[in-house]
Formats: C-alpha cells, structure tokens, sequence
C-alpha cells in the first residue's frame, strides 16, 4: 500500500509492479487523478514483461482519519509505503533558495519545514494504531527528524527509507566500479544524520547556502570492506561523500528514483522476511541513519563492533541539530536551533521556536502559506500546491 502518488510513489509503484513477489498494490493520494495514473502506469508497464498486476487506485485525505482507518482495515496490507508531504521539494527548494538570496541569509536549515512531512505521517500512524493492525511502515518523508518526533509519542514508522542509504548505496557502486570488483563483495556502513548531504556539498554551493563552520564539524561514521577485508584507509571518505551526493542529486530527479528503489528493498524485506542487513533512518526513533536487519517482524539496529548505540546516536543528534532542530522533548515537543528560528523568521516570516504535537498541522497550513505567498510573488500567478 503506497500512500503518495507524487515522483517517489511513482518510481515505488513502477518498481514493485515488476516483482513477481508482490501480487496486489494499492496507490493512495488525496488527488485520485493522479492516483489512478499511477496505478494505470504501473500496471500496464508491467504487462510488456507479461507480468499481470492487481494495482488499484484509492482517493483518501490522511487528516480524514476514520476513512483512512476503514481503507486499511479493508485492504490489510502486508507493508506500508508512505511517501507523502503537504508541500513537495519541487516546489518550495527553488523559492526558498531566491528567497534567501533576496533578503542576504546564509544560514538555511532543512528542518525549518518538518511540520510539511510530519503532519501527514503523523496521521497515517495515528489510523494504523486506531485500525489495530500490526503493520509494517517505510517511511520516506524525512525520517531522520521525524522518527524521533513520533517515537517520543509511541507512533514511529518501522524504517525510513531514501537519505543517507542513497548516499550509501553510491559509494558502494562507485567503489566497485573503481576497484573493478563486483558489488556483492562490497558492503559500505555510513552512520549519519542527512545533514551529511548539506555539508558535503561543492565549495560554490556551500558558499551561499551553508555555515562553512559546520562543513567540519558534523561527525559521521563510515567503514568499507572488500570480501570481508577493512579497505576504509584506501579512501578518503570526506571525498566519497561529497562525490555520492553530486552523483545522487545533482541532476534533478535523480534522488527520487533511489529513493523509491531504496523503499522498495525495504519494502521486499519485509514482505519476504529477509532479515537482510541495510540503511535505515530513525530506526526505533533515534535520529539520522544507522545500520538495521530488516524482517517480517522488526527493524533491528546492528552496529559495527567498534562503536556503542549511545556513541551512534551522539553523531546523529548533531546532525538533526545542523538541520535546525536542537532537541526533541519527551513529549514530542521539537525545539528549533536559533538558526531555524531566524530562517522561519525574516525568510518566511513565521514566529515559531518550537512546534508541539498538537501544533503540527497549524504550522504546516503555515509553511504552505508562505511558500505560496513567495510563489505568487515571484511568478505573479497562485501556484497549485495540494498534499501529495
């Protein structure tokens, strides 16, 4: 079941239709348009490889929690794929970056839009306790800073997908392809928050986005091994790093594609009890990502022997801290960093230091607002910008 018809959900979709071990797939969106082409695409693709696939399309409002509870009850599903936002990238990076330019800010912080990821995985999570199944969620819609949100209040997806395994995954492809080894003999262990991705990004990049103080200050753990062997000191893993996320996101829908193809596998894990050994983010709702054996029946966290959980979440915390959130209190309450609070501020103009559970869905009709306050202004036509 695939909440989000937007460019994850699609790429998601088109990926699982083509698995002969997935035999019904349901696509959800507020907009059943897109929905139904989604699952018309899905289907219809898969019959070139004579595959024959049960994939339907279901119009549902995630704030409508009573319909969302009766749908899942219904369908039952063997694993949830939420892939759904309020404001999609596409649409808010490109304001907000013109913003900043305008108004001279240089301090940009990732998480000063959570409210528009969390508020619908929140609801969703809400339904799935309410429907009382024990079902699984791969959850795509910033994981590394909305599973600690949830897990505070006892609703936190399994795994979250996308983010720091991209990165992972490309180091691992781009190793193999240096050393002319075949990937199966590779495996790669990043343990950070996506914070990472900022950080590593181009010197003219980071020159306007970026605190240049944070560049070498953000921890991350990574080891390489090559048929069992430590290759780790062969690499420089700051230039690694930086060369993934040119790989993975410099080209414009890049990320979207391995952020489903990473869904998917988690996906299939689960639905194939697996127990393979993978990236997750926010795994039982500690920040960023980590290394986790995902199954049927749990997502457990599995560290290299030269690193405690407690050291593992150190590094995390101060990435979700770069992204600007500078706690999340027992209650789920986030607190936002001086440098978010100024960015929702003078670029947004929202008067915000924290965000309660219940403040959620205000703050995000907030963020919504201003990004299409900025939209009109800049393009001088109202923008459509309904929740994937």
């Amino acid at each position: 079941m695939i909440f989000g018809a937007g460019e994850v959900g699609r790429f998601a979709a088109y990926y699982l239709a083509l698995n002969p071990t997935i035999s019904k797939i349901a696509i959800v969106d507020k907009d059943y348009s897109k929905a139904y082409s989604v699952a018309a695409n899905a289907k219809f693709s898969a019959s070139y490889f004579s595959i024959s696939k049960d994939v339907a399309a279901f119009q549902l409002d995630l704030s409508d929690i009573e319909r969302v509870v009766e749908k899942i009850a219904e369908i039952e599903p063997s694993a949830i794929l939420h892939a759904s936002t309020t404001i999609p990238s596409s649409f808010y990076n490109p304001l907000i970056q013109r913003r900043m330019k305008e108004i001279g800010f240089r301090k940009y912080c990732p998480a000063h839009n959570l409210a528009k990821d969390l508020f619908p995985l929140y609801k969703l999570m809400l339904a799935i306790r309410e429907a009382g199944l024990d079902v699984k969620v791969v959850n795509v819609s910033s994981p590394d800073n909305a599973h600690p949100v949830l897990g505070k209040i006892g609703l936190c997806p399994t795994i979250g997908a996308g983010n720091v395994d991209i990165i992972s995954s490309c180091i691992r492809k781009m190793i193999s392809d240096k050393i002319t080894t075949p990937l199966q003999k590779i495996s790669v262990t990043l343990i950070a928050h996506y914070a990472i991705y900022y950080c590593m990004l181009p010197p003219e990049k980071i020159q306007f986005w970026y605190r240049d103080k944070a560049i070498k200050n953000l921890p991350f753990y990574m080891r390489v091994k090559v048929d069992g062997n430590d290759w780790t000191p062969k690499f420089n893993a700051e230039d690694l790093i930086r060369t993934a996320n040119d790989v993975a996101f410099s080209a414009q829908g890049y990320h979207t594609q391995m952020a489903a193809a990473s869904a998917v596998r988690q996906i299939l894990c689960i639905v194939e009890n697996r127990m393979e050994v993978l990236h997750g983010s926010g795994v039982n709702g500690i920040p960023g990502c980590v290394p986790a054996k995902l199954g049927g029946k749990s997502a457990e966290i599995v560290l290299p022997e030269d690193l405690t959980l407690d050291e593992a979440v150190k590094i995390n915390e101060v990435g979700m801290k770069w992204s600007g959130i500078e706690k999340v209190e027992k209650d789920g309450t986030v607190i936002f960093t001086e440098e978010a609070v100024e960015l929702l501020e003078n670029a947004l103009g929202i008067h915000r230091k924290k965000m309660g559970i219940s403040e959620i869905e205000e703050m995000g009709k907030e963020l919504l607002f201003a990004y299409k306050s900025l939209s009109e202004k800049y393009s001088n036509r109202t923008t459509d910008c309904s929740p994937l």
